[in-house]
């Protein structure tokens, strides 16, 4: 029959593909202390690394054992320094299907897959990766709503944290806490301090009423920024997580994990993607579908020196207002004789000329407008 002739055809082999958009995001990497960029990027089924100085595809990889099709496209990529081998990198990556793998590498082309398992339920996407500090242990969040703690030694599962309502867009290891803790981001709106050392949750944060769309820790792991929906990134505090007098008992009494430290206007009120921060922490970018805001990391002296000058406006704008609100005083009129004179020998009060103050103002007016506008243009976020 004619009207059935598509079924005579089967989904084949791809070829030319750069970048496919099954993941939220890639990741980059300098595998050479010499050498150019590597760019870890989804490509359907595979993970490609291509090198950004030369635009060439340096690595093609895929797990052995995995089965070619839409059903196994590459959701989640992460590429990290391994810390238990020299100028060595591990390579993570998550699928549509469920399925983590794990590659170790020394180079650009010389990779072994360690790690191909089944992570959380069958065909549930994975949607975030991180691998721990001592790089023995990988986390993976899904779209069940569950994150599953791998053994990176034994190539095999631990346990599963069970508490998000929603798919688990982000997760992280806090490098430096008292215990070994894990922090997690979901699509219900909620942030959760999970202890791996209990397997359990000892705080959670309500982050937005709507969705989180993504999270991130800084390079030097003191702040944790989660990305909404809307314009806004907000940013938590993990200091307490580095107290030593905090520990799982105090936890255990209402105690604070993490607590807010502020926010971040965005100039698009679009989900935020992503939030990567340069490896020379000066600069945090935030991405959408289609676009990519970046911002500048102030220094000390910069954000003393911002708020000096905020105080300085702020003070001489509840001046100008003050002056401008003060009721003007009205001179008494004056007797004048018959030719005009003042009488009882008074003399004219000598004031300033109106003509000839008038431009001098007026360029003190837009001197004062100038030197606002080029502030306003300083502190407005690259």
């Amino acid at each position: 029959m004619v009207g059935k002739t598509y079924l005579r055809y089967v989904p084949g082999p791809e070829s030319g593909v750069v970048c496919s958009n099954g993941a939220l995001s890639m990741d980059a990497a300098v595998l050479k202390p010499n050498g150019a960029p590597i760019v870890a990027v989804p490509a359907l089924e595979h993970v490609v690394l291509w090198n950004s100085r030369t635009s060439e595809m340096v690595a093609k990889l895929a797990p052995p054992r995995a089965k070619p099709g839409r059903t196994n496209e590459v959701t989640a990529v992460l590429l990290v320094r391994d810390p238990l081998a020299a100028r060595s990198w591990i390579l993570a990556a998550g699928y549509a299907s469920g399925y983590v793998a794990v590659w170790r590498g020394r180079g650009e082309d010389r990779w072994e897959c360690v790690l191909y398992g089944l992570s959380h339920r069958p065909d549930t996407a994975v949607l975030s990766l991180d691998v721990s500090p001592d790089g023995m242990t990988l986390c993976s969040g899904g779209g069940d709503t569950d994150i599953t703690v791998w053994d990176l030694a034994a190539d095999e599962p631990l346990y599963r944290l069970v508490g998000h309502r929603g798919g688990v867009v982000g997760a992280a290891f806090v490098a430096g806490a008292r215990t070994k803790t894990l922090i997690s981001a979901g699509a219900d709106g909620l942030v959760k301090v999970w202890n791996l050392d209990v397997q359990q949750c000892v705080q959670t944060v309500i982050a937005s009423d709507t969705q989180v769309t993504s999270m991130r820790i800084d390079v030097t792991g003191a702040r944790l920024f989660v990305g909404l929906r809307d314009d806004i990134v907000k940013a938590y505090s993990l200091e307490p997580l580095r107290d030593e007098a905090l520990d799982a008992a105090a936890l255990d009494n209402d105690a604070e994990a993490i607590t807010a430290h502020g926010t971040l206007k965005r100039k698009i009120a679009k989900p935020a993607t992503s939030i990567v921060f340069s490896h020379d922490k000066q600069y945090l970018a935030v991405t959408t579908n289609r676009t990519v805001e970046v911002f500048r990391v102030l220094t000390a002296a910069e954000v003393k020196k911002k708020v000096q000058r905020k105080k300085k406006r702020r003070q001489e704008k509840q001046q100008n207002a003050a002056a401008a609100a003060e009721p003007t005083p009205k001179k008494a009129p004056r007797a004048e004789g018959e030719d005009g004179a003042p009488t009882d020998g008074a003399q004219p009060a000598a004031g300033p000329s109106t003509s000839g103050d008038a431009p001098a103002a007026a360029a003190a007016k837009d001197t004062t407008l100038e030197f606002q506008r080029t502030v306003a243009e300083e502190i407005v976020p690259l």
